[in-house]
């Protein structure tokens, strides 16, 4: 019986162990999985620092033109929003961001002052 009692207490510092163990794992699969989530996110992240840098470059270079929205589009294709002081600046941020291509141009009066909305689709460089 003193046996069986020895057993019953091996058997639950075991299973104590065991339950310890199980919660480790578990901590390291989510930090494994945590790894990986920040991995896909680096994904084309060269890309992306590239072309920030060049469009902040040029547009400080060209001056009087910002860039309201940058929206993602298919085949490593961006859109650009924004505005100008002057017209004839958006075709110098075009011509700059390796041949972007304008969509649109349009007048807009912003504190009693005109301005240039324009719309134009630019490549992202390769990594």
């Amino acid at each position: 019986m003193a046996q069986q009692q020895v057993h019953q207490q091996e058997l639950s510092y075991l299973k104590d162990i065991e339950a310890k163990l199980m919660e480790k794992r578990k901590i390291l699969q989510n930090y494994q999985n945590a790894f990986g989530v920040v991995d896909d996110m680096s994904i084309g992240l060269e890309k992306w620092h590239k072309f920030l840098q060049k469009l902040s470059r040029h547009q400080d270079r060209i001056g009087r033109i910002w860039i309201s929205e940058i929206i993602p589009a298919a085949d490593d294709n961006v859109t650009l929003r924004g505005f100008s002081v002057y017209k004839d600046r958006i075709p110098l941020l075009s011509n700059a961001m390796s041949e972007g291509d304008i969509k649109s141009v349009q007048v807009q009066q912003i504190r009693e002052r005109t301005v240039y909305h324009f719309e134009m689709n630019a490549n992202l460089p390769s990594e």
